[in-house]
């Protein structure tokens, strides 16, 4: 049996360092675990195979952090936004801290069908000065094309870059570390990692620390 639908809310979460290995199912069932210890009512979809209807945005990879990761979660009951951030935060595991929540309509299209753009925060071990960093990232934005190789599911195909990332800079550079902001697509229409524009830059790192720090909708 199918549990009726009574409110819809869009929550706002951190994955913060101590959860950056755990994969995007592992961190689905945490939040299935989560609403279960907190007593939260979750609906649940039709079908043979009913599934809780909680539905994160867009998948964080394996490695990286977010500090405004989005949510929406279907209850079957109705809930105030005190009692629901009390009850989620105190159950909830060491570094997944629950920022905000706010209800939207039950109807609201799919959070993955209005995403449109994420911004990230790049940290790059490098040898290079902050002049030549900032340089090479001028001259990438005047670029109309920049066309590279990727591996995608274990095939090479070639991708314009330059149409995929709508903005980039440098923030600073010290003591040997780079740190780089960036708004990339994301979404139906085309998405692009950060370590794919590290690449095009010339800043490989074999282990950049990365924190996507806001989604972005179509309505925004």
């Amino acid at each position: 049996m199918d549990t009726p639908a009574r409110q819809r809310w869009r929550i706002i979460f951190a994955k913060e360092s101590p959860l950056r290995y755990i994969s995007h199912l592992d961190l689905y069932r945490t939040w299935e675990r989560i609403f279960r210890r907190a007593g939260i009512r979750v609906a649940y979809s039709k079908g043979f195979n009913p599934q809780p209807r909680i539905q994160l945005a867009a998948a964080l990879p394996v490695g990286y952090i977010g500090s405004a990761e989005v949510m929406d979660v279907v209850l079957e009951e109705v809930i105030e936004v005190g009692d629901l951030l009390h009850c989620l935060q105190s159950v909830a595991p060491v570094g997944l801290q629950v920022r905000e929540a706010y209800p939207v309509p039950l109807e609201s299209p799919a959070l993955q069908a209005q995403l449109c753009q994420a911004e990230y925060r790049v940290h790059v071990r490098t040898p290079l000065a902050g002049e030549e960093i900032a340089q090479r990232v001028a001259a990438f934005l005047s670029l109309t094309h920049f066309l590279q190789e990727r591996t995608r599911q274990r095939r090479i195909e070639t991708i314009d870059l330059r149409p995929l990332v709508d903005d980039l800079r440098l923030e600073h550079c010290t003591n040997g570390e780079a740190v780089l902001w960036m708004r990339v697509k994301s979404g139906a229409q085309g998405s692009v990692r950060p370590e794919t524009v590290l690449e095009a830059l010339g800043l490989r790192d074999a282990s950049p620390r990365i924190e996507r720090t806001r989604l972005i909708w179509q309505e925004s």
